[in-house]
């Protein structure tokens, strides 16, 4: 499959061949972008030059015009392996030697949802991941548990924030309640949905938690010493 930035790079070649049953789809850039309107003003102008360059070599590519090309990227357009030959994007057609089916199967392990236009019997990967078996009581027990201490971090390290005159430390404090804040309504959404963490999560959920009871140690040092 030929899409999006995999065309433009396809225009070097001396010879491009497309496998019958592909996809070759042209379409505007993309960015994400953030800022006040003069910024945003200048991605924009800047998307367009982009743009540009890329209509004009694809113009040089298959001797359409500017309008044409133009309005397939405007649209998103979708070629298949003949309409792709038709318009001079592509060489030769290669024949599918993997039979129908499983080119099908491996044209479609590719989540498409994100484009406007895309094939609707490709907009979702056949071969998505499963969802992951229902959360069992040993884990759920421990996401409890584990809920628990960082709700005892938060009270421990909120009590710190209201009483230490030291800003540093007070800040030191706000960062603890902050990881742990965010952290906490994370392991509830676990619970809510009933889905347990991967392992490697919950081993960092397990590290980032010895963290948090270091530096609490650290604070209730400092606040031991203060009284």
């Amino acid at each position: 499959m030929h899409r999006s930035a995999a065309t433009y790079l396809a225009l070097a070649a001396r010879e491009v061949r497309m496998t019958d049953g592909g996809l070759f789809m042209v379409h505007n850039s993309w960015t994400i972008a953030f800022g006040n309107r003069s910024e945003l003003r200048a991605t924009a102008d800047l998307l367009e030059k982009i743009d540009g360059t890329i209509a004009a070599d694809y113009a040089r590519r298959t001797g359409a015009t500017a309008e044409q090309v133009r309005s397939w990227m405007d649209a998103e357009t979708w070629f298949t392996a003949q309409e792709a030959l038709d318009a001079k994007f592509i060489d030769a057609i290669d024949a599918n030697y993997q039979g129908d089916a499983q080119a099908s199967a491996s044209l479609r392990s590719w989540n498409l949802s994100a484009y406007a236009n895309a094939p609707e019997e490709w907009k979702k990967p056949v071969n998505a991941k499963p969802m992951p078996a229902p959360m069992n009581s040993a884990e759920s027990d421990f996401l409890a548990g584990l809920s628990a201490n960082y709700q005892s971090a938060i009270a421990l390290a909120s009590t710190f924030v209201r009483t230490e005159p030291q800003a540093v430390l007070r800040e030191f404090a706000e960062d603890v309640i902050e990881d742990c804040a965010g952290d906490l309504e994370l392991m509830k959404l676990w619970l809510q949905v009933g889905a347990p963490p991967s392992s490697d999560v919950a081993d960092q959920a397990q590290r980032q938690q010895q963290m948090n009871r270091n530096r609490l140690q650290l604070m209730a040092h400092a606040f031991a010493n203060r009284i």
